[in-house]
């Protein structure tokens, strides 16, 4: 389905109109890329962040982009027209229901953008906003498929598509109204990407705003690791107000780590590790003892990290671990390297056995593990399930435990004796209160 307008000169007149109230029109310079976590994420959204996609359309506020995205962690800015984008596949636009106020999806969203995907497509229409400072965000997403139209699937995620935060099927005649509050860190991208899917194209209405919490930061973010830059032998923990140190064998001395590229540019830097060494949550202290608070288990939580493995000496390779697997604590997540690559996240059961900690293991295969793959474990209600690329991969129904490990955080390692460590890359550790969603990603 492609938009035409229902006037030529109408389209005219409210395009002139429209950049005639902006000291500069969103198709200008200020429209380029920007580059992940270690730029600050310029253009973006200052403290206190409010932004509306579709107010903001045709304005100078530098906030958002309007991209193809390419289900593949890439993402190409849309061609600008007379406040019209235009993406690569034919008939995929982004303009607003200002321009094409008798459109039926705009009768139902008003002030929302107009939204027109393809189908069969390779690329989906996307809106994004960056963030430049620390704050918890409200995000208020709407969509709306006129009757008559094809459902189209919605998907609000963060910095890439694996790291799901929302997805819906908006059926035709059905407002779809989402909130989500969350921690967002510098250098955050937030999307909203429509794919029409094998079901049909359509014009939809569609809005993201966002507004600062009245929930003080770091509301539900435990630990939020960028790696965008080290300072001495430490890279910061934003969410945690803390440091994590890094430590090199054989005598364990803090030393300077490492930072390279990441999966993919927007994300900025990641962290290599070499085999024995590790990142300790807390200022320099013994290796082991735990000098800044636990985390907390007692709700639900997900875990989430990008990594890359290479082979090491060990059987597995530890990416997360606060484990302690005498008493019943904490978590861990490693790749074991015999035979088939598998990822395993280990948790202690509740109530535990007589005589020790029951722990619970969950297995999931962990195919090509010298790529870069996203992973998310999520404890909720007690249960236990993981992604992988944001595919739901593995999960136990058995209860999880609550109690919080007298065992420091540490990546790379495990807090115990056993000669386990890990060789390889890792990005973006993120622990959030709160159970976030495995969504299968086409």
């Amino acid at each position: 389905m492609v938009l035409i307008p229902r006037s030529a000169v109408l389209g005219l007149v409210l395009g002139v109109a429209l950049l005639a109230g902006c000291s500069e029109s969103l198709f200008g310079a200020h429209s380029a890329g920007h580059g992940g976590d270690d730029d600050g994420g310029v253009p973006g959204c200052t403290a206190p962040c409010d932004a509306d996609a579709a107010a903001d359309f045709g304005g100078s506020s530098g906030r958002w982009r309007y991209l193809d995205d390419h289900r593949d962690r890439t993402w190409v800015l849309m061609t600008a027209g007379d406040q019209v984008l235009t993406g690569a596949d034919p008939g995929t636009r982004i303009t607003t229901c200002r321009a094409f106020p008798d459109e039926p999806a705009c009768s139902a969203l008003p002030g929302a953008l107009l939204v027109t995907t393809a189908a069969p497509a390779k690329n989906d229409p996307a809106i994004e906003l960056a963030v430049n400072d620390k704050q918890v965000l409200d995000l208020h997403l709407e969509a709306f498929v006129p009757p008559g139209a094809a459902g189209q699937t919605i998907r609000l995620y963060r910095n890439s598509r694996e790291d799901a935060l929302f997805t819906a099927t908006a059926g035709p005649g059905t407002p779809l109204d989402h909130t989500i509050t969350l921690a967002a860190i510098p250098g955050d991208r937030f999307l909203v990407a429509v794919a029409a899917g094998t079901a049909g194209a359509a014009n939809i209405g569609l809005n993201l705003r966002a507004s600062a919490s009245k929930v003080p930061f770091p509301a539900t973010c435990q630990v939020a690791v960028p790696f965008a830059s080290a300072s001495g032998n430490a890279v910061e923990d934003v969410c945690g107000a803390t440091v994590f140190t890094h430590y090199t064998p054989p005598q364990n001395a803090a030393t300077p780590p490492s930072l390279d590229s990441g999966p993919f540019p927007e994300l900025g830097k990641a962290t290599s590790l070499f085999f024995g060494d590790l990142f300790q949550r807390g200022p320099v202290g013994p290796v082991g003892t735990n000098v800044s608070p636990p985390l907390d288990w007692t709700q639900d939580v997900t875990v989430q990290l990008w990594a890359i493995i290479q082979p090491s000496a060990s059987n597995a390779a530890v990416l997360f671990s606060d484990l302690d697997p005498d008493l019943g604590s904490g978590t861990e997540i490693s790749i074991g390297q015999m035979g088939t690559s598998m990822l395993e996240v280990q948790t202690c059961a509740a109530p535990p056995t007589t005589g020790g900690a029951n722990i619970l293991a969950v297995l999931a295969p962990y195919r090509t593990p010298a790529e870069w793959h996203f992973i998310r474990a999520v404890r909720s209600g007690g249960h236990v399930r993981v992604c992988v690329d944001g595919v739901p991969a593995a999960g136990v129904d058995a209860l999880a435990c609550t109690a919080r490990s007298p065992y420091p955080l540490l990546l790379g390692a495990k807090s115990t004796a056993v000669p386990v460590a890990f060789s390889g890359q890792i990005d973006d550790v993120r622990v959030f209160t709160g159970a976030l969603p495995c969504d299968p990603v086409p």
